[in-house]
Order: C-alpha cells, then structure tokens, then sequence
C-alpha cells in the first residue's frame, strides 16, 4: 500500500481479548473500570505483574431519550493482548 493511516505488524503475538457480562442486569449493572494485567510465571511462581496495567472502559451507550443519555451501557470489553500468556482481570463493580 502507498498510502496507509495506521501501522501493519507483522508479528503473529498480539490478539484481540473480547468479553461480555451475559446477564439479565447487564445493561444496568457497572463492572467498569476493569483492568487487566499479565501474570508472569518465573520459577513455577506466578506474579502479577502490576507495571502493565490495562485499564478499560465499557462501551459508550446507544440510547437516547430525548436530548438524554439513556444510561444503558452494554457490559462489553475488549483490549489488544498478547497470544499464550495468562492474565489477571479486576472488576471495579460487582462481578456477574
């Protein structure tokens, strides 16, 4: 491509980690900020590893009454990870 707005990595490492709360109250119920961290395994122990926190936000609501948000937010995430590696994910709300 001659021209292209973005960058092509051409390393197979990185993939996409989508996730969503399938409950009843999921529209109503905050579970965000959640964040996400890499676990590290050194020696057979495993450690979070909290100098690379993720922190992700829950998708912007899509309704609308009137001229006012319609304060319904889908429990959905998604965050760019590594492929074969493990990672701790932290609720801010109550987990479903």
């Amino acid at each position: 491509m001659s021209v292209w707005n973005g960058y092509f990595c051409a390393d197979r490492v990185f993939g996409q980690l989508h996730f969503e709360s399938a409950d009843d109250d999921a529209g109503k119920r905050n579970l965000y900020p959640v964040t996400l961290s890499p676990i590290n395994t050194v020696a057979g122990i495993e450690t979070v590893n909290y100098s690379l926190v993720n922190t992700i936000n829950q998708f912007r609501e899509h309704t609308e009454n009137g001229i006012y948000p319609g304060m319904f937010r889908l429990g959905r995430f998604t965050s760019i990870v590594t492929i074969n590696k493990f990672y701790n994910i932290e609720f801010t709300g109550s987990v479903p």
